[in-house]
């Protein structure tokens, strides 16, 4: 059974920023809970129990007839000093992902260089400590494995697994961690429902795009994809498909399948297709797609967007360079929703409940889309 992430934690997270981004100065007040309540649109009972959260994470300190008190930075309790006897008072937040970390930090273009940095941004502003790891190669369907990278003294892991992992033995071990597990950018079917994870709505994303071509005159559309054994490649593809049908135009579309980066003898073949089935436009699971296919038309004599349109998503940064109209990653918002998450949960370990947050993404309208 999918759960929405509880009122008590979306408030904390709310007031959590507020805090931060109002400049709150240490020893001032709060306002009341009754004001705090109409700010967020919530109940006095979940902002009570959002400030006691607050509270144990040591933002707060709450006393009886007196409104909360905001907290300096040497009023809040020391961590302890080892990891072995931490516990979460040490609050070690994990992050791991299959990338080395020095490509993280080379590429300021790199979709996860921003989910990690604004998750660990925000972890650290609240006074945690984070430490990464690439996971590559590591079996995390294996017990052994997780008593590595989940040793005791660990308060929580945000992670993007990789690939090759079997979801039902993956998402066993995840959920016989002692910590708090958070999967972002997901590849693993099943996790909506068994594991705590942060997403890109990408049915909605490329909803979004189909019904602006819609509003261009686009009717005749083509899918470029690559293979769809992942399952963000499948949800792009359902979104294509299911927005199509709800516009009665399902059987006016073309799907192609290639590599990421391909050669002029599949150019040759989308191209004809798209000649051939009349497709006015072409949207792509990503944006390497829809360079490459741009980079094929050009080649031939063809003009994006004058002899058909091209849409992608991601808004790397040879998109934005190229003028592709295209779906933003949110990458800084999904790194900040994971940290709001994954502190939420070691706040109220008593939860039983999952946590599935989908970002939908923005649409970034440039230049490869024209007007029939």
């Amino acid at each position: 059974m999918q759960a929405k992430i509880p009122m008590k934690l979306q408030t904390y997270s709310q007031i959590a920023d507020w805090i931060r981004n109002e400049g709150m100065v240490p020893g001032a007040f709060l306002p009341a809970e009754r004001e705090i309540a109409e700010k967020f649109n919530t109940s006095r009972m979940t902002v009570r129990q959002s400030l006691d959260i607050l509270e144990k994470e040591g933002m707060i300190r709450k006393e009886k007839n007196r409104r909360p008190v905001i907290l300096s930075r040497s009023e809040i309790p020391a961590a302890k000093k080892t990891i072995a006897d931490a516990g979460i008072e040490n609050k070690l937040i994990g992050f791991y992902t299959c990338v080395p970390f020095s490509d993280i930090i080379d590429s300021s273009s790199n979709n996860l260089t921003n989910i990690v940095a604004a998750a660990m941004k925000s972890l650290e502003a609240d006074g945690y400590c984070t430490a990464y790891l690439n996971i590559h190669g590591k079996n995390l369907e294996d017990e052994k494995t997780w008593r590595t990278i989940a040793p005791s003294g660990i308060s929580g892991i945000i992670m993007q697994p990789h690939r090759s992992v079997s979801s039902n033995a993956f998402l066993e071990m995840i959920n016989r961690q002692k910590c708090p597990v958070v999967l972002i950018d997901g590849y693993v079917d099943g996790m909506d429902t068994q594991a705590h994870s942060i997403d890109l709505d990408n049915e909605k994303g490329i909803a979004s795009v189909v019904r602006y071509l819609f509003s261009q005159g686009h009717r005749r559309l083509g899918f470029l994809s690559e293979n769809i054994y992942s399952v963000w490649q499948r949800q792009r593809l359902d979104g294509f498909k299911k927005t199509m049908r709800d516009l009665k135009a399902d059987d006016s579309s073309c799907w192609f399948v290639t590599d990421r980066k391909f050669g002029d003898s599949e150019g040759d073949g989308i191209l004809r297709d798209i000649r051939e089935k009349k497709i006015t436009a072409v949207v792509a699971s990503v944006d390497m797609l829809a360079l490459s296919l741009k980079k094929s038309a050009q080649a031939r004599g063809l003009s994006i967007p004058e002899d058909f349109s091209i849409t992608g998503f991601d808004d790397i940064r040879e998109a934005v360079a190229e003028n592709i109209t295209t779906l933003s990653h949110m990458s800084r918002e999904l790194g900040e929703r994971a940290a709001a998450v994954v502190k939420g949960l070691i706040a109220d370990p008593e939860s039983n409940l999952i946590y599935r947050e989908r970002i939908v993404p923005k649409l970034m309208i440039r230049n490869s889309v024209s007007k029939i």
